[in-house]
């Protein structure tokens, strides 16, 4: 109840309906490599370098920032020394206060309270080639990797697989992504080899 409370005054002050100031709701995506964790009374507040701007227009933000997980099984897989892909979606509403308020999410230095739309966690830097077979699951096109046979990853944009490759070995190469709900994607790829 205290955290509900909290939680309303931070946003009293300005509706997001009602606010004159109100900013359009923008999306930004962050690589973020996390330094140091607080657990506090409502969650836990991360502080995380900004390696790189995924998507979006970052001016808002330092090199370094601040978010909150507010309590839940979701902070536990949020660790100090990982980097992570964070999604933020700009809320329309302002901080009143001068530190991080209960939010899952962050404040940009004007204010600005971005809520966490997605977060993912980068298990490969870089490019890397990757060996395996294009099959359909449940109507949903998948690449399983040949190293680890119970691994499948999701091809990012790929909903269906062209007749040339479906159940044949391919090898891709790109980035690979594995996210906290437990759904793995290889982005920025390309198909290298048909075998």
């Amino acid at each position: 109840m205290l955290l509900t409370l909290v939680t309303m005054a931070v946003f009293s002050s300005c509706s997001g309906k009602n606010c004159p100031d109100k900013q359009n709701k923008d999306s930004v995506k962050l690589q973020l490599t996390i330094s140091s964790m607080l657990p506090v009374g409502w969650g836990v507040i991360y502080q995380a370098t900004v390696d790189r701007i995924v998507e979006g227009n970052a001016a808002d933000f330092n090199e370094t920032i601040q978010f909150g997980i507010i309590a839940s099984k979701e902070y536990e897989k949020v660790q100090t020394g990982n980097t992570y892909l964070i999604s933020f979606a700009n809320s329309g509403e302002k901080s009143t206060t001068s530190y991080l308020p209960a939010i899952y999410g962050t404040v940009s230095n004007k204010n600005d309270i971005w809520l966490i739309t997605e977060i993912g966690y980068v298990t490969e830097s870089g490019m890397r080639t990757f060996e395996g077979s294009a099959i359909m699951s449940d109507g949903r096109a998948l690449f399983v990797w040949d190293f680890a046979d119970s691994e499948a990853f999701y091809l990012d944009g790929v909903s269906t697989w062209d007749k040339k490759y479906l159940n044949k070995k391919i090898c891709v190469e790109g980035e690979l992504f594995q996210f906290i709900d437990g759904k793995s994607v290889i982005k920025n790829w390309k198909i290298t080899a048909v075998k």
